[in-house]
């Protein structure tokens, strides 16, 4: 798979020198790609950064016309929230609260001797 750590420090910085640099399509794409690794890391944080850097490639593949660059990214959106809603929905079936029931008495079993 490869050290995820890794390539977010080269994507990070790949996006400081693209950025300023104005080099819009190699931004975009970066943008895509950095937010697909930061999807399998998922470390604290890596969503919100992932949704934030799609939607970046977003506006500018969107300005620039880079269809297949557009499709993808709404794609990769579209998987991300899913996840964030399905993971959501599986956190509260995960979360039981332990009532007492007074009326229940412990058993105990014996042995034969």
């Amino acid at each position: 798979m490869g050290d995820l750590d890794q390539a977010v420090e080269h994507f990070e910085d790949s996006l400081a020198l693209c950025r300023p640099a104005g080099f819009r399509p190699e931004s975009a794409w970066t943008c895509s790609d950095y937010a697909e690794t930061l999807s399998k890391r998922d470390d604290e944080g890596d969503r919100a950064k992932a949704m934030s850097l799609l939607d970046e490639s977003l506006t500018i593949s969107t300005e620039l016309s880079m269809r297949p660059l557009m499709e993808r990214v709404l794609d990769r959106q579209e998987i991300l929230y899913r996840r964030k809603v399905v993971k959501g929905v599986y956190n509260r079936l995960l979360t039981v609260s332990i009532v007492p029931l007074p009326h229940l008495q412990p058993v105990t079993t014996r042995t034969a001797d």
